[in-house]
C-alpha cells in the first residue's frame, strides 16, 4: 500500500499498460475459445483424453488448459501436469505481438511455435501414465439459448478476473523497479533482468528480452523457455479455475522451457536464413564449431534435467 502511495504515478501507468494488453491482446484471443468451448460442454460434449485439451488449449493459449479441466478439479491437483503441458502461449501473441511487433522478425514465429508446442506433446507423454483417466460423463445437456448465455457470462467473468491478476503482476514489477532505482541500487544485467521478469510475467519480460541484441539463434532459445515456462504470472491466472500443486506445476514448467529453448536453438538455422549453420560439409571448422556448440547446449540441459527429476523423485517419495 505504502509503495502504491509513494510511486502512484508510475503504477497507474502499469496499470494503464496491463489493461491495453489485456483488452487487445488476451481478450480478444481467449474470449471466443472460452464461450465456445463452456457452450460445447453445456450442451453435453464429451472429453476423451487428453490430446483434445492440448489442441483446444493450442488454439487459444494459456490459461485454457487449466480451464478445461476445471470441470475435473476435486480439489487434489491431479491433473496438475496436464495443466501444465496444456498452458501454451497463444500463436496470435507469439507470432503477431512478438515476432512482428517486438522482434520485427516473422519467421522466428516458425521454431517458437514449433518448440513450444513439441515440448507441450513430450510432457504429455512424459505425464500419461501418472494422469488419472478423464470422466467421459457428459455435462446435463442445457438449451441452446440458455448454454450461449450462460457461456458469455462465464467467458466474461473469467476473462476480468485474469484481466486483474495480469494488472496486479504488471503494477507488481513496476513497483519493484521504481524501488529499486529509488535506493541507487546497480541495476542488473538487462539479460538477467529480462529472464527473470519473463518467468514472473512473460509478457514483460518477453518485451525486455527483444531490446536486447542476440545472435537469431540466442533470441529464439530464450524466448522459447520464457514462453513453455509461462511465468509466475500464467500459474495464478490458472489457479482461479484448477487447484493446482504449484511446486509440481513449476517443476513440470521448467523442463518443457528446457526442452523447448533446446529444440528452437536447434531448428531456428532451418527457417532463418541469416543465422549460424549447423551443418556445412565444405568448411570443416565450422562444422567441428557448431558441433561443439549444439553438444554443449545438450550436455547443459541434460543436466538440469536431470536436477530437475531428481527433486521430483524426491517430493513423490513417500514419507516413512
Amino acid at each position: 500500500m505504502a509503495l502504491l502511495l509513494f510511486f502512484s504515478r508510475t503504477a497507474l501507468q502499469a496499470a494503464k499498460e496491463a489493461l491495453s494488453i489485456w483488452a487487445g491482446q488476451v481478450v480478444p484471443a481467449l474470449l471466443p475459445f472460452f464461450i465456445c468451448t463452456d457452450m460445447l460442454r453445456r450442451l453435453g460434449m464429451r472429453q476423451r483424453g487428453a490430446l483434445p485439451f492440448f489442441f483446444m488449449s493450442m488454439l487459444s493459449g494459456a490459461p485454457s488448459g487449466a480451464r478445461l479441466c476445471s470441470a475435473y478439479d476435486h480439489g487434489d491437483g491431479a491433473y496438475t501436469a496436464l495443466v501444465a503441458a496444456c498452458n501454451v502461449i497463444g500463436p496470435m501473441f507469439v507470432s503477431g505481438a512478438y515476432c512482428v511487433g517486438m522482434l520485427q522478425t516473422p519467421k522466428l514465429a516458425i521454431p517458437l511455435l514449433l518448440s513450444q508446442y513439441a515440448s507441450a506433446l513430450l510432457m504429455l507423454y512424459r505425464c500419461r501414465r501418472s494422469l488419472p483417466a478423464l470422466s467421459t460423463e457428459a455435462a446435463p445437456m442445457q438449451a441452446a439459448s440458455a448454454a450461449l448465455s450462460a457461456s458469455i457470462y462465464d467467458g466474461v467473468l473469467s476473462m476480468l478476473s485474469i484481466g486483474g491478476v495480469i494488472l496486479s503482476y504488471r503494477v507488481l514489477l513496476s513497483l519493484i523497479g521504481a524501488l529499486w532505482a529509488a535506493c541507487k541500487l546497480q541495476p542488473p544485467p538487462p539479460l538477467l533482468a529480462a529472464m527473470l521478469t519473463g518467468m514472473l510475467e512473460v509478457v514483460n519480460g518477453c518485451a525486455q528480452l527483444s531490446a536486447i541484441p542476440l545472435s537469431a539463434r540466442q533470441m529464439a532459445a530464450l524466448s522459447a523457455f520464457l514462453f513453455s515456462f509461462g511465468g509466475v504470472c500464467v500459474m495464478t491466472q490458472s489457479m482461479q479455475f484448477y487447484t493446482l500443486l504449484p511446486w509440481r506445476y513449476l517443476l513440470n514448467k521448467l523442463q518443457q522451457g528446457l526442452f523447448a529453448a533446446l529444440f528452437a536453438y536447434c531448428t531456428t538455422p532451418l527457417f532463418l536464413a541469416n543465422t549460424q549453420e549447423v551443418i556445412y560439409t565444405l568448411d570443416m571448422y565450422k562444422l567441428k564449431q557448431n558441433t561443439l556448440s549444439s553438444l554443449s547446449v545438450f550436455l547443459i540441459s541434460s543436466f538440469s534435467m536431470l536436477v530437475v527429476w531428481v527433486c521430483c523423485a524426491a517430493v513423490r517419495r513417500p514419507q516413512k
